[in-house]
């Protein structure tokens, strides 16, 4: 029996296929998301606006023109490309790009943590010894550091993390002349921008307290090129460099415009020549003492400023360079007799350019630089305290059985050997003039170091040490032997005595 009645018409279903095919490509609805309200509204859009979804018939003209073009290829079918619909973020979408911006702040946060950690270890090993290797990886950390704390915007941290490379710098620079102090004060440093960077806005009062306290050590470590010691050393003044610095001057042009009293000046330039005169002898009797270096080097400046001044003065003014007579003789010797009053010296300068400011047993006074060669703090300072002992043992500084001593000194004491140096105890002077006695359980206690001449001894202090510029201070010697400083320096009323090894040992 024939199925011809079942057959669909060919045509016909050619032609629904291809309806189907061209609706999956027309827009139906449009939509849009608030973005106050994350709302999703549907846009409506005006009769004229609806793109036309109606197909329109062919025509047996159409049909035979397309046959044709089909069969020439000469003119190309053009197609207009669908139109997609505008897809707007959703509220999902949205919230997972915070969560990713979350994810890379907190990835960020813990590779700064990761450096934190090894800058720490770094510093541990630094303690220990201080190796150029050592030196140079945490060197490059705390780089790493600085430009990630940029980002950061704060002043604090901005502040923590230079001033710690300018101590990197230069313990780099000078290993052996480093401050004792330099550890610590990139510990504390370290302490301060972990608080900092683990705070939110505003910062908490411990990470404050935290600043204020690395701030305070920074502050004492010097970062000069050359120790004191080595600046002493050096060479008299430059007359070449005294005389330039004089010309530069501007009197010199107002005295040049106005007229002048010549024999006046010829006058005044003989009395700086008879100055002269009188340093000279006394610099020859110094010069043969070693422990006169210092007074010998302080009139070598007086002497060469007073002679670059002459020198400006006869070459600008056209006058005579004054005669200076050189006298190979002795000052004259003061002999003292027995009701002879000897009378203190006053108003004299200091003796010492810098001194170091420490509270001993609620006494402030100076230290010399030269002679410190170690402050920081000791798990023994209790027992110092306490009395049960009067001495302190080097090996006391080690935090651990394989820890080296030397790298934590300077000095006299940084120059021996690590056997040495483990067998040295020096005794735990007390302050004969002291106001109070310190309790055993003060939290801001330190060890101080002197050592000069094979000679030394340890004080219990207070507090973080300072330096002090005694340009504006005088000097006075001390007349009573039974007290441990050699003078004291005065200003405006204010004492502060200034004690060395030598004079503690020879009281």
């Amino acid at each position: 029996m024939p199925q011809k009645e079942n057959i669909p018409d060919l045509e016909k279903f050619i032609k629904e296929i291809e309806d189907t095919i061209d609706s999956l490509f027309t827009p139906t609805k449009e939509i849009e998301i608030d973005p106050l309200t994350n709302e999703i509204k549907e846009v409506q859009r005006s009769r004229e606006e609806k793109p036309s979804t109606k197909k329109e018939d062919k025509t047996d003209l159409d049909e035979e023109i397309t046959l044709e073009l089909d069969e020439d290829d000469s003119v190309p079918l053009e197609t207009a490309p669908p139109t997609m619909p505008v897809i707007e973020p959703t509220i999902e979408d949205i919230r997972l790009e915070e969560e990713e911006e979350e994810k890379e702040t907190s990835t960020q946060f813990e590779s700064m943590v990761h450096q934190f950690n090894q800058l720490y270890q770094s510093l541990l090993t630094l303690e220990w010894e201080i190796t150029k290797e050592d030196l140079t990886s945490a060197y490059e950390i705390l780089k790493n550091i600085a430009q990630k704390i940029e980002d950061l915007a704060s002043e604090d941290a901005s502040f923590l993390v230079h001033s710690m490379l300018d101590i990197m710098r230069a313990v780099k620079e000078d290993p052996d002349h480093a401050c004792p102090n330099a550890p610590k004060a990139l510990e504390k440093g370290l302490e301060a921008l972990m608080a900092i960077v683990k705070d939110s806005h505003p910062i908490s009062h411990e990470t404050e307290e935290l600043i204020r306290e690395a701030k305070e050590y920074m502050a004492f470590v010097r970062l000069e090129d050359k120790p004191p010691k080595e600046r002493l050393s050096t060479d008299s003044w430059d007359d070449k460099r005294v005389v330039e610095e004089i010309c530069d001057v501007p009197i010199l042009e107002e005295i040049k415009e106005k007229p002048f009293n010549q024999e006046r000046l010829q006058a005044v330039l003989n009395d700086l020549a008879v100055c002269i005169e009188k340093i000279i002898p006394v610099q020859e009797v110094l010069s043969h003492h070693k422990k006169s270096q210092k007074l010998y080097k302080f009139l070598a400046n007086i002497r060469s400023r007073l002679e670059g001044a002459i020198q400006v003065l006869t070459d600008e003014l056209g006058l005579d360079f004054p005669e200076i007579r050189l006298s190979h003789t002795p000052p004259e010797e003061v002999i003292i007799g027995e009701d002879t009053e000897i009378e203190p010296p006053k108003n004299i300068f200091p003796p010492f350019k810098e001194i170091q400011l420490v509270t001993w047993q609620g006494r402030t006074i100076g230290l010399i630089p030269e002679e410190v060669c170690y402050i920081g703090h000791s798990r023994s300072i209790g027992q110092k305290i306490s009395g049960q002992e009067s001495i302190f043992n080097l090996s006391s500084l080690k935090k651990w059985p394989w820890s080296k001593i030397r790298p934590m000194l300077t000095g006299e004491l940084s120059r021996l050997d690590e056997s040495v140096l483990e067998a040295i105890t020096l005794p735990v002077i007390k302050n004969p003039d002291a106001k109070e006695a310190p309790e055993s359980d003060t939290p801001n206690l330190s060890l101080a170091l002197l050592y000069k001449d094979g000679k030394g001894c340890a004080l219990i202090i207070e507090g973080v040490p300072q330096n002090l510029n005694t340009d504006d201070w005088q000097w006075h010697d001390e007349t009573e032997n039974s007290l441990p400083w050699i003078g004291y320096l005065e200003k405006e009323g204010k004492k502060i005595p200034v004690i060395t090894v030598e004079k503690i040992f020879n009281e």
